[in-house]
């Protein structure tokens, strides 16, 4: 297993937060988006999720830092996912409507966890 750090996403988000960013990867629809202007910081925020739900060995797509092409059609998959977005590629997607996809927005010192449809997304 490789070594990483977790402090970046615990001092980004609340406890409580991270927790439903968990609950989310392992409810039924298995779908996470990771929105930041740190390119960085999605990487490690993937990681992170990735590795607390690993004895449940995630088998869902895995694409820390989509590239802005792919945005619309990786958002769509019918699978499980956990995707992570530069905050200038929000406007390039939205969410289907039947799809309840959590968003995390990693912002420096504050962040905003939205749970349930991407509708207000953007």
């Amino acid at each position: 297993m490789r070594q990483f750090s977790m402090w970046p996403l615990f001092s980004c988000l609340s406890i409580p937060n991270i927790i439903g960013v968990i609950e989310a990867a392992l409810s039924p629809t298995r779908r996470v988006i990771f929105v930041s202007h740190y390119p960085a910081m999605l990487t490690v925020a993937a990681e992170t999720i990735r590795f607390c739900v690993r004895v449940y060995e995630w088998s869902g797509l895995y694409v820390p830092v989509v590239h802005a092409r792919h945005a619309k059609a990786l958002v769509t998959e019918p699978g499980p996912y956990i995707l992570g977005f530069t905050a200038e590629c929000r406007s390039l997607f939205t969410a289907p409507s039947d799809v309840s996809v959590n968003v995390v927005f990693i912002v420096r010192k504050c962040t905003k966890v939205n749970a349930g449809s991407c509708r207000g997304f953007g």
